[in-house]
C-alpha cells in the first residue's frame, strides 16, 4: 500500500535502512498484476535503485533500474537512473573504501540533474578512455532511449542535456553539438507547452474539465489516465492537443491526487443530495439546508484543485528555463576554441 511505501522509503533515508531495504524487497518482489501494484512495484524498484547508487553500489542499482516496466510512468526516471548507475565509479578516485565518496551522492529524482552537473567529469572539456570510455557508452545508450518520451517530464528533459554531455567527454563533439541543439528546440517546446498548461490551469478549465469528464463516464479519471499515456501527443505535434495533457505530471503530486480526490468526492455526494430532494418534503428541506454548507465546501476544493495543479506546472516551468538556459551555455561554450591537451580521465579500481 501506499502507506507502507512511505513507511520503507522513510526507513531507507533513517537510521532503519535494512529494514526500509528489506521493506522495499518484498514490495518489489509482489506479483498482484493490477495497475496500482504494478505502479508500487516500479516505485520501489526506484527506491532500492537509488539507495544502492546514494552507496556506491552500482551493481544492485543497475538490477533494480533494470526491473522497471520499460512502459510504466516511471520508465524515463530508471533509464536516466541506469545511465548514471554506468557511469559513477564505485570508488572515489581518492583511494577511500569501497561504497564510500568524497561527495555524498543524493540520487532522489529532483537531484539527478546534480550528477551531470558534478560528477564524475569535474571538468567539461575531460575526455574520458579506457574502461571509463566503456562506462560512458554504456550510459549513453541508456539515455539515448529517454529520446522521443515526454518532453515535460524532468527526467527527459534531463536526459536529452545528458547526451550530448556524454558525447562532450567522448571527444564526439559534432553529434554533442546537433544534441544540444536538438535539446534546445525540445526544451523550448516544453516551455510553451507549460505556459499553455498554467493559463488554461488559471482559467479554471481543469476543474471544468474534469467535471465534464466524470458527468460522461463513471469511471473517468482512470479512463483520462489511459488515453493520455496512449496518445502520445509530443510525437505528433501536427495532432490535437488534449486540453488536459499535462495532469499525468500533476498527479504524481500526494496533495494534488487527494484534493481532485476529495473534489470528485464533494461533487458525487452533492449529486446524490439533490437526487434526494424529491423525496418527501422532509427531506427536500434537509437537503436545502445542508446544500449551502456543501457547496461552499466544492468551491474551496476547487480553488484548492486549481491552486496545487498551478503551483506544481510552474514548479515544472522554472525547472524547464533552468534547462534552457543550460542548453544555451552549453551551445555557446561549443563554439570556443578547445584548448591544447586535453585532460583524460580514467575509471577508478
Amino acid at each position: 500500500s501506499e502507506a507502507r511505501y512511505l513507511e520503507a522509503l522513510a526507513w531507507l533515508a533513517g537510521e532503519r535502512a535494512a529494514e526500509g531495504v528489506a521493506a522495499m524487497a518484498a514490495m518489489a518482489s509482489a506479483t498482484a498484476d493490477d495497475v496500482v501494484s504494478r505502479v508500487l512495484r516500479d516505485r520501489a524498484q526506484l527506491a532500492l535503485a537509488h539507495h544502492y547508487l546514494d552507496n556506491g553500489q552500482q551493481a544492485q542499482a543497475i538490477s533494480h533500474f533494470q526491473q522497471v516496466q520499460s512502459n510504466g510512468p516511471h520508465a524515463s526516471r530508471a533509464l536516466l537512473g541506469l545511465g548514471w548507475a554506468q557511469v559513477l565509479p564505485s570508488l572515489t578516485e581518492s583511494g577511500a573504501a569501497p561504497g564510500a565518496r568524497a561527495v555524498p551522492l543524493r540520487v532522489a529524482d529532483e537531484d539527478l540533474a546534480g550528477l551531470r552537473r558534478t560528477t564524475p567529469f569535474r571538468y567539461y572539456r575531460a575526455i574520458a578512455s579506457g574502461e571509463r570510455e566503456e562506462d560512458l557508452r554504456l550510459a549513453l545508450a541508456a539515455w539515448q532511449e529517454l529520446i522521443g518520451r515526454d518532453p515535460l517530464d524532468p527526467a527527459v528533459q534531463e536526459g536529452v542535456l545528458a547526451i550530448p554531455y556524454a558525447y562532450e567527454h567522448l571527444a564526439a563533439h559534432a553529434q554533442a553539438q546537433e544534441r544540444y541543439e536538438w535539446a534546445l528546440a525540445l526544451l523550448q517546446r516544453g516551455h510553451e507547452l507549460l505556459m499553455e498548461a498554467v493559463t488554461h490551469v488559471e482559467s479554471q478549465a481543469l476543474v471544468a474539465e474534469i467535471d465534464r469528464r466524470d458527468s460522461a463516464a463513471e469511471d473517468g479519471w482512470p479512463w483520462w489516465l489511459t488515453r493520455r499515456r496512449e496518445a502520445r501527443w509530443w510525437m505528433d505535434e501536427s495532432a490535437p492537443l488534449d486540453p488536459i495533457f499535462y495532469v499525468e505530471h500533476l498527479l504524481e503530486d500526494d496533495a494534488f491526487r487527494i484534493a481532485v480526490a476529495d473534489y470528485r468526492t464533494l461533487r458525487s455526494i452533492s449529486a446524490r443530495m439533490r437526487a434526494l430532494e424529491p423525496h418527501g418534503a422532509d427531506v427536500g428541506a434537509r437537503v436545502r439546508q445542508l446544500q449551502p454548507q456543501l457547496d461552499a465546501a466544492l468551491t474551496a476544493q476547487r480553488r484548492l484543485v486549481t491552486e496545487l495543479a498551478a503551483a506544481g506546472l510552474k514548479k515544472r516551468l522554472r525547472s524547464t528555463e533552468v534547462y534552457l538556459i543550460e542548453a544555451h551555455l552549453a551551445l555557446a561554450r561549443m563554439h570556443d576554441a578547445p584548448p591544447d591537451g586535453r585532460e583524460r580521465v580514467q575509471r577508478a579500481s
